[in-house]
């Protein structure tokens, strides 16, 4: 079952070490060889932006004859679909240096680290006017995706915003493009501006876990979720109402069951986060898978579980067996099966050998051959060199 709330991740797009490091971080100019002309240029001088003559064409997306206004912006999840699409365009360690540059939609060239943020900008909010340059001092909770922060001599790009951090991409870094650097407030150095498109009447947008009159909530981009999981830093599921989910509960998000899964029920500050492997429930033992397979989390039912050393079985509602039992999915190892019943560091074991149970006497088989732990039944076998006859329920008869 897939398990992901907004995959539009550096993680999962880039192979890259989140190193943090100071924000001002742009290479000094160095003489390099010219980078490719395909929708750049190399500029021979490293002066500042000029206009571009009559002969070169502008942006292709006029900007809007009004500023823009909160109700134009669009969502942060979109404007980040737009940025990371920029990468196939534009992947990690692509030449852009100091005399790399970008033609805006005013018809001005952008050079360097500027000229790849704003080049990455205007194609995240294609058509609008801006952006509004935000002075010193600067609240780190405010900067949003498609954000540019500019220090004295360097200018990246917000590309994914999380709690306490955001991610960059930026031009001219060993003259090159780098995606995926992780900035947190104290890397920031001295932050000078914030180039945005989100003005000060903006609301902001809601992200994250708010605790409402009825329950905490999960939003995403103002956007509440509803019957879907939630990362954060642990597997939360919200329902249908958008309500955090907690205790076994079934989970359907299709239309089919995805399975039966444990969200802790304790309000122990990770109340509802998806628990795994062996858990007392209601009087009994449950196994949820805790492999990263695609099914991490689910109840394993009707299946053999080994610790290791031991084997145990849950059946069709999930609970560990005890006592004897009949496996029958319509497997080799179908049979009959005795698993301790005691509380003595072992409960759910599969036993083997001779057992005396309730009055009767049993045999489980004791060799690791394919059938450890099955009993014999209905038929005469020889046990240490004795002929022994068991009934249909694998009872000792003779």
């Amino acid at each position: 079952m897939s398990k992901r709330i907004l995959s539009l991740t550096l993680a999962a797009l880039l192979v890259l070490a989140l190193v943090p490091a100071a924000f001002a971080e742009e290479e000094p100019e160095i003489e390099a060889p010219i980078a490719p002309e395909i929708d750049i240029e190399v500029e021979e001088t490293g002066e500042a932006a000029e206009p571009v003559s009559a002969e070169t064409p502008a942006a292709a997306v006029e900007p809007a004859d009004e500023p823009v206004t909160a109700a134009a912006l669009p969502p942060e999840s979109v404007v980040q679909e737009r940025l990371l699409a920029m990468y196939d365009e534009w992947p990690d360690g692509t030449h852009w240096d100091s005399k790399s540059y970008y033609v805006d939609k005013s018809g001005y060239k952008e050079y360097g680290c500027f000229g790849f943020a704003i080049m990455l900008q205007e194609a995240a909010f294609p058509g609008l006017y801006g952006p509004y340059r935000k002075s010193a001092p600067i609240r780190f909770e405010d900067i949003c995706v498609g954000d540019m922060l500019s220090t004295p001599g360097h200018t990246a790009i917000v590309v994914e915003r999380g709690d306490g951090y955001v991610v960059m991409a930026e031009g001219n870094m060993n003259m090159g493009v780098r995606w995926g650097r992780k900035v947190t407030p104290a890397d920031m150095g001295e932050l000078q501006y914030r180039w945005t498109y989100y003005p000060d009447s903006a609301s902001r947008y809601k992200n994250g876990w708010y605790l409402e009159e009825d329950g905490w909530r999960y939003y995403k981009n103002d956007v509440m979720v509803k019957n879907a999981w939630v990362w954060d830093n642990a597997w939360y599921f919200v329902d249908e109402n958008g309500e955090q989910a907690a205790g076994l509960r079934e989970i359907i998000t299709g239309e089919t069951s995805d399975g039966w899964y444990y969200l802790n029920p304790n309000h122990d500050g990770t109340y509802g986060a998806m628990l795994t492997g062996w858990r007392w429930i209601n009087g009994s033992y449950y196994y949820f898978n805790p492999k990263n397979d695609g099914t991490c989390g689910r109840m394993i039912r009707s299946q053999w579980v080994c610790d290791g050393k031991s084997w145990t079985y849950l059946d069709e509602s999930g609970k560990m067996v005890t006592g004897l039992y009949w496996v029958l999915d319509g497997s080799a190892d179908d049979g009959l099966y005795y698993f301790n019943p005691s509380h003595d560091g072992g409960c759910g074991h599969v036993m083997s050998g001779w057992q005396d149970i309730d009055g009767a006497r049993y045999y489980f088989e004791p060799r690791h051959n394919g059938r450890f732990g099955q009993g014999y039944v209905a038929g005469t076998y020889v046990i240490d060199g004795v002929s022994r006859t068991f009934n249909t329920y694998g009872q000792l008869v003779g």
